[in-house]
């Protein structure tokens, strides 16, 4: 966690655009920078990484085996900080199958559930009701 914390994140970001193009100008356009600080951006990412990252060959910019090996790791933890901190969908009770657990006592649950159960199962037909 200590090489993390002096780790900028955002070089994640950069790093999977260079490596799925495979193309500097391209890649700087795909998340909004300029070819020059896409260029600089490469050059820390492979100082961080102790690796060239894209090499050049005849055909243009190849990924180096490092970087290709990186790749999937860095695209999944992506994903997992997009979805962590993406908004929560609102509440759907139509659509909604969750169980709904309910700690009470025996008046509540003779007197009061019943109630409540039919009202649940008209606004939230797939969703259940249960006590403890």
């Amino acid at each position: 966690m200590q090489a993390l914390r002096q780790f900028d994140l955002n070089l994640l970001i950069i790093f999977e655009a260079l490596i799925s193009e495979c193309h500097v100008s391209r890649a700087a356009e795909k998340v909004f920078l300029s070819q020059s600080a896409m260029s600089h951006a490469l050059n820390r990412l492979r100082e961080y990484c102790d690796d060239p990252l894209l090499v050049r060959t005849a055909n243009g910019l190849q990924a180096t085996p490092r970087a290709l090996e990186m790749l999937p790791e860095v695209r999944r933890a992506l994903q997992l900080i997009d979805r962590t901190l993406a908004k929560p969908e609102p509440f759907d009770a139509e659509r909604s199958n969750r169980v709904f657990t309910i700690a009470c006592t025996d008046y509540f649950e003779a007197v009061i559930f019943p109630g409540l159960f039919a009202q649940l199962q008209q606004t939230a037909p797939e969703s259940e009701l249960t006590s403890k």
